[in-house]
């Protein structure tokens, strides 16, 4: 698994050479956690530069499919949303004050669509 939650910006060109590095080691699976660097359709008002996009999966996908490589993508739809709350357009999300909060509330009927259409962006790349 890479973690590209940390602000971190990787490259569409290092991301195919790290699916061919995966299939070279021998592996056939490469998990993607991504929290908020990547542009959720659902909440475009998240998408910072750098983040990863659908249309980059889209291009990575025939690569990890010749190199014999699954992308499986790990997000969070309950805590570590940090990323999305202090984004200016997230502070609705909070559970609790929003400077301080990292989780949204599940008990609320808008932070599970918000969490549903972050899991229905995730499977449609």
């Amino acid at each position: 698994m890479i973690d590209i939650a940390r602000e971190q910006s990787p490259s569409e060109t290092w991301l195919a050479d790290l699916l061919r590095r995966t299939a070279d080691a021998g592996f056939q699976a490469l998990g993607l956690y991504l929290e908020h660097r990547y542009a959720y359709p659902s909440a475009p008002w998240a998408a910072a530069p750098g983040c990863v996009t659908p249309d980059m999966i889209a291009r990575l996908r025939p690569i990890a499919r010749s190199a014999g490589v699954r992308m499986i993508p790990f997000l969070n739809t309950l805590g570590h949303m940090e990323g999305f709350i202090r984004t200016r357009g997230g502070e609705w999300l909070a559970e609790g004050r929003a400077l301080y909060s990292a989780q949204i509330c599940p008990s609320r009927q808008d932070c599970v669509r918000f969490a549903r259409g972050l899991v229905s962006d995730a499977l449609d790349a």
